[in-house]
């Protein structure tokens, strides 16, 4: 009998082809949609996943805002918006007072363009530094030098690339012969010294617009100079031992507290507190475009109970015969069920093999991370399977409840 209802939804299906793909069609963008956005959200989860984890256990990091209040019960975006409060007076505190530190630098984030000497824009990430940030995020050089303590003390006009931005400055040229090249930051002409060696990563998502293979370290002094500005955006500590960790966050914190007279207007973060975070912000971004993305399975839904409603009454006499010769109402509510499912599953196929499709070109062309799981699959077919029977049970009901000598005698 289930064979028999599957061929007789099948066949109706392809003897109403065009209409049929209509119908679909609201299914097969719903689907597209969350799967895609499922898809280069498991991606970018991953990619930045394991780069934080790569930072090392044993970074404590001070930002802006206090981004992870309790009275807020989580992340609060807006915490981090406005001027900066750390100082370089809070870096010498936390320097002088906190216990563990094996390496402690400060940054500040330098807006505006970086530029070749002819001008030519690059993106890259450009941080006022001092002499320590390379050895706490482990960078590696490749040619010259890493930023030293003249540098800082004269406000020398030096720089240190990365290799993207220097792949992208100076293509014809090998780190060492990049040495000694000028780049234009803030309208200064700016001397390179030092060439970072390149990431494994390199061609992922995050290296290419993220610090970790874009960066642009200049002195902090310089940057502070250039932008009219003591603020610091960021402090790096390594802990000489990660059992530390804890006490080394306690004791900062009471130290800026101090500083700032009470006023819990930065974080304090760890390794897993920057990795949740970054969870909590892809979870309320997949949730508001997953939000959009389900009118149109809400959209596909109605018109798949609008064509079998039409279908019922196409099919009435059909009915008539099917119950005059023992169907059950059973029977015809399973016919139309498994019809309206089914209308639905082969949107929700062709809205899958969409996705794969789209999120392979990319991954392959944009350098964008992304990840199909099983689970994303069993949600298509779910979500599919679902919205047929929820939007099919009215009208195979109608069909169901039609009495069978008015169902003969339809014309």
């Amino acid at each position: 009998m289930i064979v028999d209802l599957f061929t007789i939804s099948a066949v109706s299906i392809w003897n109403n082809k065009l209409r049929s793909f209509l119908t679909m069609l609201g299914i097969i963008i719903g689907v597209f949609a969350v799967m895609t956005l499922m898809s280069i959200g498991e991606g970018v989860r991953d990619d930045v996943s394991s780069s934080i984890e790569g930072l090392g256990s044993n970074i404590v990091m001070v930002v802006p805002g206090n981004v992870n209040s309790e009275e807020s019960g989580g992340f609060t975006p807006g915490s981090v918006v406005g001027v900066s409060p750390l100082t370089s007076e809070d870096v010498t505190a936390v320097r002088s007072r906190v216990d563990h530190i094996q390496h402690l630098d400060a940054g500040t984030i330098v807006t505006g363009n970086l530029q070749s000497s002819d001008g030519r824009p690059v993106n890259a990430f450009v941080v006022g530094t001092g002499t320590s940030l390379g050895q706490i995020l482990e960078k590696k050089i490749a040619a010259g030098r890493w930023l030293n303590q003249e540098d800082i003390d004269v406000k020398a006009r030096v720089a240190v690339l990365d290799s993207v931005p220097q792949q992208a400055l100076f293509p014809d040229l090998s780190p060492e012969e990049t040495i000694g090249q000028r780049v234009i930051i803030l309208q200064e002409e700016i001397t390179v010294v030092g060439v970072g060696e390149s990431l494994p990563n390199t061609d992922s998502l995050l290296s290419s617009s993220t610090p970790l293979d874009t960066m642009v370290a200049i002195p902090l002094t310089l940057a502070q100079e250039l932008q009219g500005s003591e603020r610091v955006d960021r402090i790096f500590i390594s802990v000489t031992d990660t059992d530390l960790v804890e006490e080394t966050v306690t004791q900062t914190e009471e130290v800026l507290l101090d500083q700032h007279k009470g006023e819990k207007n930065f974080s304090v973060l760890t390794q897993e507190d920057l990795l949740e975070i970054f969870n909590e912000v892809l979870g309320i971004i997949t949730q508001a475009i997953g939000g959009i993305a389900a009118i149109s399975l809400i959209v596909g839904g109605i018109g798949i109970m609008n064509i079998m409603l039409v279908a019922v009454s196409e099919r009435t006499k059909e009915i008539g015969i099917r119950k005059a010769v023992g169907a059950t109402d059973g029977n015809i509510l399973s016919q139309f069920l498994i019809e309206a499912s089914a209308l639905s599953l082969f949107g929700g196929l062709i809205g899958f093999l969409l996705s794969v499709i789209v999120s392979t070109v990319v991954e392959r062309y944009f350098n964008i991370p992304t990840a199909i799981t099983v689970k994303a699959i069993l949600l298509a077919v779910g979500i599919s399977i679902g919205v047929g029977i929820i939007f099919g049970i009215a009208p195979a009901t109608k069909a169901a409840k039609k009495n069978p000598i008015d169902a003969l005698r339809y014309e």
